[in-house]
């Protein structure tokens, strides 16, 4: 996906649930367009009121992308109930917290580089420490950005879609995140998620120190000598397979015929009508992402 999928479906209510796999805290939340960037994922519910149409689903600069089509049953649905989903406390509201001293750092994507650098192996960009709220002041307009490990709360943002508190893992433009290095130390990847800008350079890689008194950096150093990794690897000695016994043969089996199934309009990708039918947007997901890929191409 090379473009910001922008999806749509005129004459159908789409409600949204989750982005990034990730539930958003007003569920759920009314949406007119779907801007799903690349490496972005999307949970959307879909009502189509109208019996026996055909409606668009169109995508990245109105191009269609798929289509619905309801049915002429005639099936009653309510409105999704409103519900607070229990967030794991990595997860933690982190929009009144500010970031932990030194922890606030810019990173910027444009020109095949982070902060003006292209990836060079043995560098960190910044770093952070275990027990950590880390803040990252982004600028990413032209280039989604995307971090591993974490996810991250946007503090900022008011749009149907982008709403202070929503947790994702790729986003694109301006904004501050934040997010608690609570779990895992390590290295943590962060790139452009056009895929080529990437390969071109546009990627850089930060560190999360176990030690909880290491503090905070901001901008580009040498790597952790545990991260350095332009030592020659050790050789693997051979493996020797062990010799595998024959397997007796295995009896014919006699199926018993099938039937076809009763056609029914549950099982039908169609959908709704005077009341409407809620289709989850995991299909629509799906599908959004295959023809954009090959709009891409």
């Amino acid at each position: 996906l090379k473009e910001t999928l922008a999806l749509s479906i005129n004459g159908c209510e789409m409600q949204l649930l989750s982005k990034d796999g990730i539930y958003i805290r007003d569920f759920p939340r009314q949406i007119n367009s779907a801007p799903v960037v690349p490496g972005g994922r999307a949970d959307i519910m879909v009502r189509c009121m109208n019996p026996s149409q055909s409606f668009t689903m169109s995508g990245w600069r109105g191009t269609t992308v798929g289509t619905i089509a309801t049915s002429a049953t005639t099936v009653q649905s309510a409105p999704l109930a409103a519900w607070t989903p229990p967030f794991p406390s990595y997860l933690s509201d982190l929009r009144n917290t500010p970031a932990s001293n030194g922890c606030s750092c810019s990173t910027e994507l444009d020109n095949d580089a982070v902060n003006g650098r292209s990836f060079q192996l043995n560098e960190i960009l910044h770093s952070g420490y275990l027990g950590a709220v880390i803040e990252r002041s982004v600028n990413a307009d032209d280039h989604p950005y995307h971090q591993h490990v974490y996810p991250y709360q946007l503090i900022g943002g008011q749009s149907q879609y982008n709403r202070a508190g929503d947790w994702h893992d790729s986003i694109l433009g301006s904004a501050t995140v934040r997010h608690k290095a609570d779990r895992f130390a390590g290295k943590i990847m962060i790139h452009c998620h056009r895929l080529e800008h990437e390969d071109e350079g546009m990627m850089a890689m930060e560190w999360i120190d176990p030690n909880p008194n290491a503090g905070c950096s901001c901008g580009f150093r040498p790597a952790p000598a545990t991260l350095v990794t332009n030592a020659p690897a050790a050789p693997v000695a051979p493996v020797t397979p062990a010799p595998v016994a024959p397997v007796a043969p295995v009896a014919p089996v006699t199926s018993a015929p099938v039937r076809s199934p009763t056609p029914s309009s549950s099982a039908s990708v169609k959908g709704a009508t005077k009341g409407g039918i809620w289709l989850h947007g995991t299909v629509l997901m799906l599908t959004a992402y295959a023809a954009s890929y090959l709009l891409s191409k």
